[in-house]
């Protein structure tokens, strides 16, 4: 949409509609006993996965973990002992169950430098974990207020919104989590099918 208007095309002839998720899970589980951030998706240079690493490996934390999964997630195996492995990490490659996933999660990671949209920030909210993610993802419009923002590539900027998470009160972050879950319902597919048939209704009043 930002594109279409700096090339002049008028607001009111645009409509937006999001991708959306097939359904929410039943119950969000507590958060683990060691505060763990993750991310899940591809591991191209786009997906800004390296700035979180940076980040991680800056705060450098032995009591807490960051996961990173997807297919080809192993890569970073290599970047990481060139940290010298400051910080705890884990890569999982391709995850099977998302559920299983987010549920050892405390806080989700979306470090995008250029992404269309980034399904998974709704997926986390879904299941009730705060994000971090930065303005590079389309999805980012939905992260505030209830979780935090960040540039994108700037390494410093995630490692400070990270331990901002990590400082709150654990029933702080909590909260976040629950009103970020009931902001995921928006993007259910019956709902953005919905918003589709809409369109299409009024299109074809037009004509």
């Amino acid at each position: 949409r930002r594109f279409l208007e700096s090339e002049g095309v008028k607001p009111e002839r645009m409509v937006v509609i999001p991708h959306g998720i097939e359904s929410m899970p039943d119950h969000v589980a507590p958060f683990p006993e060691e505060f763990t951030v993750g991310y899940l998706g591809a591991s191209g240079p786009d997906k800004g996965v390296k700035y979180l690493i940076d980040a991680w490996a800056t705060l450098g934390w032995t009591d807490a973990r960051l996961i990173i999964a997807g297919e080809g997630s192993q890569q970073w195996g290599p970047y990481i002992q060139s940290r010298a492995g400051k910080g705890r990490f884990a890569l999982l490659g391709y995850v099977p169950d998302i559920a299983a996933f987010f549920d050892t999660l405390t806080v989700y990671v979306q470090p995008s430098i250029s992404e269309g949209f980034g399904l998974e920030i709704i997926e986390a909210m879904s299941y009730g974990r705060p994000v971090i993610a930065s303005t590079g993802a389309g999805a980012s419009d939905a992260v505030l207020p209830d979780g935090w923002l960040v540039p994108p590539g700037d390494s410093d900027a995630l490692a400070g919104a990270i331990l901002d998470a990590r400082d709150i009160f654990p029933e702080v972050l909590r909260d976040m989590g629950l009103c970020g879950r009931e902001k995921a319902k928006d993007y259910l597919w019956k709902r953005i099918r919905k918003q589709y048939v809409q369109v299409f209704q009024q299109l074809h009043a037009r004509a």
